[in-house]
């Protein structure tokens, strides 16, 4: 691991200065006046500086991390990701998992992106689960979480949500759909396509949607 102290200070990077102050005992609005830095720039160094050097163990600090991570935009959220490494992904995905089913609204739609956005094939149940949810914010960030993950298990429900009363729940369901590959939903894209009362936004989704299912069937046929 690289060596992290003052007498090295010419090849710290920012997030390691800052990492640097947090380890000595400084909070974060003590950092944020000595590097004369944000104080919310100071948390996203100190968040990546863990990451980076997994000096986090234990749920408590998954926790902490999670706290934080839902503070921040979608941008900032995506390179957190990116630069953890898999174990750590790994417990991010299990306590996601852990309180999906105990969590308040705003908790449980980042927990679903976040299942989404770490590809989880351990959270494809639960995901299917919350389908039938009667909130249609939720029922559509399942729709492109499982959509983002492409595990054919969800293709069933995914079919029945097609049946939503609402035309935004129905456009990510298509979307969903189309990114797994669906071809047992090629039928019903294609009464979508056809509905004269259909939204148009939502048979544009199918057209595309369609055009992904035959491009993905054609190659698991090529391999």
């Amino acid at each position: 691991m690289k060596n992290i102290s003052w007498e090295n200070i010419d090849n710290l990077e920012d997030i390691e200065i800052t990492y640097l102050l947090y380890i000595e005992g400084k909070d974060i609005k003590t950092i944020s006046r000595i590097r004369n830095i944000d104080k919310n720039e100071i948390e996203r160094h100190i968040i990546q500086a863990k990451i980076k050097y997994r000096a986090y163990e234990g749920n408590s600090d998954t926790a902490d991390i999670v706290r934080k991570l839902m503070r921040y935009s979608r941008e900032e959220r995506i390179n957190i990701l990116k630069n953890m490494p898999q174990h750590e992904r790994k417990k991010l995905e299990e306590y996601a998992v852990s309180r999906l089913f105990e969590s308040s609204k705003d908790e449980c739609l980042f927990y679903i992106w976040l299942l989404g956005e770490l590809r989880s094939r351990d959270g494809v149940n639960s995901l299917m689960a919350f389908l039938k949810s009667r909130d249609g914010n939720i029922k559509r960030m399942c729709c492109s979480a499982l959509g983002k993950i492409g595990d054919l298990r969800a293709e069933d429900e995914l079919i029945k949500a097609l049946r939503d009363s609402r035309p935004q729940v129905r456009e990510y369901t298509v979307k969903a759909l189309g990114r797994i590959g669906s071809l047992k939903a090629l039928e019903h894209l294609k009464g979508i396509v056809e509905d004269s009362e259909e939204k148009e936004y939502v048979k544009r989704a199918a057209e595309t949607a369609i055009q992904e299912i035959e491009a993905k069937v054609s190659l698991r046929l090529n391999v």
